[in-house]
């Protein structure tokens, strides 16, 4: 198993608001309290994959988002409501 992700921090907060820039909406934010057991900080440590692959990702989230939300708009049949 291998762990994907930039390595870079990035809060739920600034994933809600890039996304909602990116499809051109606002997002209304509700911050609730953490449930039990909840995980609060977590960034993908990529020196495995780097190890394996001899690199590591080099797509920023803001540009991941964008290409997934791109694909998932071409191919509205994956999921029809996008």
């Amino acid at each position: 198993m291998v762990n994907l992700g930039t390595g870079i921090p990035t809060t739920i907060r600034e994933l809600v608001e890039i996304s909602a820039k990116i499809l051109g909406v606002k997002a209304k934010i509700v911050y609730q309290p953490p449930k039990p057991g909840e995980i609060g900080n977590f960034v993908a440590d990529l020196n495995k994959l780097k190890k394996m692959f001899g690199e590591t990702p080099k797509t920023k989230i803001k540009g991941g988002l964008e290409k997934t939300y791109k694909w998932m708009k071409e191919h509205q049949t994956f999921h029809p409501s996008i």
